[in-house]
Formats: structure tokens, C-alpha cells, sequence
């Protein structure tokens, strides 16, 4: 059993520096060592490596890497963290005003439904924002805390929003939801 958790929300809130903080933590011996693993997102290696623009040629590029590095998880450990899945990069696809929405590939919605994570933490936007070159938004954040909750429920998906403005409350809050969840996944199955 992996049981896979996506970090997910707005530009520059968090959410690769919480999916790598989670996957220490279940690695430093409390959860059992080498538990966990963690996964970045494809996009931000490709675009930093290949300095293309965001184009609809380069987002199927982007699905393509981002659904090979999903398929790619160890199933031998319990726990995989991912600072973005197929849904972000979906996500981001149809609400970009700068790509033709009416351009993505139906199958990527499969490839995200069949990869979807049993968890997404939402790292809201009350963290300073840090200017990126790569970011979607560039010097600020492009899409609202309230469209990801849209989104995350206009695709059934199990999420959780933080509330938490530190990376140690945002932590705990993340492992007290995570044990609900597995609370809830033993319990049906017993």
C-alpha cells in the first residue's frame, strides 16, 4: 500500500519546501526510516533546463515528464510526497489566460484520475509571496486560494486546506490530517 500525498495550491506557498519537510520527517525514524520519498514537480526541471516558454507544445511536454515521475514511485515504501501531480499541471492548463484551454489532450485527465494522490494539502497563500522567474504568475500569484478549492472539488478529489503559516505547524497540521485519512481507510476495511 502507498499511500500519496500532493501538495497543492497557489504560486509560492509552500509547497515543495512542505512535501520535502513531510518526507524527513517520515524518514527520520518516527514513521520508520526511509519510509518516504518525495517528488518534484516536472515542470519547474523542465522549464529551468530547456528555457522554454509556456506554450501548449511545451505543457504536454510538462504532462508527459510530470506523468513518467508519478509512474516512477517506489512501491516498496509506504509514503510518497509530491509538490505537484497531474492535476496542478491540469490545473494550471485551463486557467491560464496565456494557453488555449480547449487544447488539452483528454487523456491527461485519465493519466491524473488513475495517478490521483489519496490526499491533497492545499498550502494556502499566507505566506510571503518569493519572486521566480518560472513561477506561473511571475511577480505575483496568478491564481487565488479559492480557485484551487473549486478546482480540487470540481474534480471529487480528498483535500484538506492548511491553516497553519509556519513549516512546523503546517507540518503537524499535515501529519494530523494524514492520520485521519488512514484512520478512515483501516476502519472501512476492517
Amino acid at each position: 500500500m502507498v499511500f500519496r500525498v500532493t501538495i497543492f495550491g497557489a504560486e509560492s506557498t509552500g509547497k515543495t519546501t512542505l512535501s520535502k519537510a513531510l518526507t524527513e520527517r517520515f524518514n527520520s525514524g518516527e514513521w520508520g526510516a526511509g519510509s518516504a520519498e518525495h517528488r518534484m514537480e516536472f515542470a519547474r526541471f523542465w522549464l529551468e533546463h530547456t528555457g522554454a516558454p509556456v506554450t501548449e507544445d511545451s505543457m504536454k511536454d510538462i504532462w508527459r515528464g510530470q506523468y513518467l515521475v508519478q509512474k516512477s514511485v517506489n512501491p516498496s515504501l509506504p509514503y510518497v510526497f509530491q509538490d505537484t501531480d497531474l492535476y496542478s499541471t491540469i490545473g494550471y492548463w485551463e486557467f491560464s489566460e496565456s494557453l488555449d484551454n480547449l487544447g488539452i489532450p483528454y487523456r491527461i485527465y485519465d493519466d491524473a484520475y488513475n495517478l490521483r494522490s489519496d490526499l491533497y494539502l492545499l498550502t494556502p497563500s499566507n505566506i510571503p509571496f518569493e519572486s521566480d522567474p518560472l513561477r506561473f504568475g511571475g511577480d505575483k500569484r496568478e491564481f487565488s486560494d479559492d480557485m484551487w478549492v473549486e478546482y480540487l472539488n470540481s474534480m471529487d478529489l480528498p483535500f484538506r486546506v492548511l491553516t497553519a503559516d509556519t513549516l512546523a505547524e503546517r507540518v503537524e497540521q499535515s501529519m494530523s490530517f494524514m492520520v485521519d485519512v488512514i484512520r478512515k481507510r483501516i476502519r472501512t476495511h476492517v
